[in-house]
């Protein structure tokens, strides 16, 4: 392809974005790319037309999702992922939509991508942690959960995972211990008061369950699990 060639197709797909032909105005800066690497106009008007489907396409996404329509988001995500391999937030709603469905295992699979792409990004690590927790893997979890603690050391929701899965393992006084840092960094945060007031029922120590438990409530008066717990307290000191 000749300069002369190169400047002609630019004109050309400029107006192919003038049009809203964007997808014809990204094969016409790709090709120039391919004679002309270094042609920054080409590069720079090929990154934001990228950019701006990827927002696009994100934001299409996030709404298929938040209705609930996980098999949707997959089959688009699936698709999304192949054009742009290095885009982890289609990554990531692929998992999230996998984890809809069950599918915990492929949603690893695509958390794990996601992770290569941005190894420190804790959200993904918190996602590939629970993908794991859903499939049994306590203590893969855990590890992970740490990780994520230490790039977001106020992450509470991860000390109350944490903690969940201790008491799942019969670890109780590591998960108190774990639901009084998450108290320390956010006293307000009544999942980990319910937390405390469910390890301390599976202990027999109901004075302290209910101490607790109402605690949550306060905090959170709708709180179905701290208020069903409560009962279940309650029925136990008879």
């Amino acid at each position: 392809m000749s300069k002369v060639n190169a400047d002609y197709l630019l004109i050309k797909a400029k107006n192919y974005e003038r049009e809203g032909n964007f997808s014809s105005a990204e094969k016409l800066y790709s090709k120039i790319l391919k004679s002309f690497p270094d042609n920054y106009r080409a590069k720079s008007k090929l990154e934001k037309i990228k950019s701006n489907l990827t927002e696009n396409f994100n934001s299409e996404l996030l709404s298929s999702y938040n209705k609930g329509n996980f098999q949707e988001v997959i089959e688009k995500s699936e698709k999304l992922t192949m054009q742009f391999p290095d885009k982890i937030n289609f990554w990531n709603l692929l998992g999230c939509a996998n984890i809809g469905l069950g599918a915990y295992d492929k949603a690893y699979d695509a958390f794990s991508t996601a992770s290569k792409l941005s190894p420190n990004n804790f959200n993904i690590l918190n996602n590939l942690a629970f993908s794991l927790q859903e499939q049994g893997k306590l203590d893969l979890a855990v590890e992970l959960y740490e990780k994520v603690i230490l790039l977001k050391p106020d992450y509470v929701e991860v000390y109350n995972a944490i903690s969940r899965i201790l008491k799942q393992q019969g670890k109780f006084i590591q998960a108190v211990d774990i639901c009084k840092k998450a108290i320390s960094i956010n006293a307000n945060f009544s999942s980990s008061y319910n937390m405390l007031g469910s390890i301390y029922i599976d202990q027999e120590n109901i004075n302290e369950s209910i101490n607790y438990l109402k605690k949550a409530i306060e905090i959170e008066p709708e709180y179905a699990d701290a208020n069903y717990n409560l009962g279940v307290a309650y029925q136990h000191k008879k």
